[in-house]
């Protein structure tokens, strides 16, 4: 059973602290430090940190796409997601997408990217969508271990990423 994305709140094994999900448009002053991680991580995609911010501000919607999450632990954001109508121009057939999850340096390893992922999808069932699509360049393991089908290879920004496709309808639980 989905329990309302405001009021989830997961403890992430390993630790005494609370991760909680919300929506990021409650936390808009993190948008620059999360802007800077984002530029870090990727630097090749972005033209710099104002465009990052740009379109971050476009995810501060609660029940339209695209929207963001991020995940909360002692009142600090430690990772961030977004959910998108389009990530790949060219496959517009696909929709939503999984966009731009990121965790903390500090605080990787400790299952905060699993469980943004969770609220994401939780959030996308409540929007009514059957499946989400996303795509990784380098991270294709990780989201097969959580169940995620891949559904084709594709060359995409001069390097080759993997498409995966997650099933989150109601004929997933019958």
């Amino acid at each position: 059973m989905s329990v309302p994305l405001k009021e989830r709140h997961i403890t992430v094994l390993n630790t005494d602290n609370m991760i909680e999900i919300k929506y990021l448009y409650e936390y808009e002053t993190w948008i620059p430090v999360i802007a800077q991680w984002y530029y870090a991580e990727w630097p090749k995609i972005y033209t710099g940190i104002a465009q990052v911010i740009s379109r971050l501000e476009e995810r501060t919607n609660r029940s339209s796409l695209p929207l963001g999450l991020v995940a909360v632990e002692n009142g600090e954001v430690v990772g961030a997601v977004a959910l998108k109508d389009h990530e790949i121009e060219a496959l517009t057939q696909h929709t939503p997408w999984l966009a731009s999850l990121i965790v903390k340096k500090e605080n990787r390893g400790q299952g905060i990217g699993k469980i943004l992922i969770e609220g994401l999808l939780d959030k996308a069932r409540q929007l009514g969508f059957l499946k989400i699509f996303l795509y990784t360049d380098t991270m294709a393991g990780y989201y097969a271990a959580l169940g995620w089908t891949e559904i084709q290879k594709y060359y995409y920004k001069q390097q080759e990423v993997t498409i995966f496709e997650k099933k989150i309808g109601p004929e997933v639980y019958t």
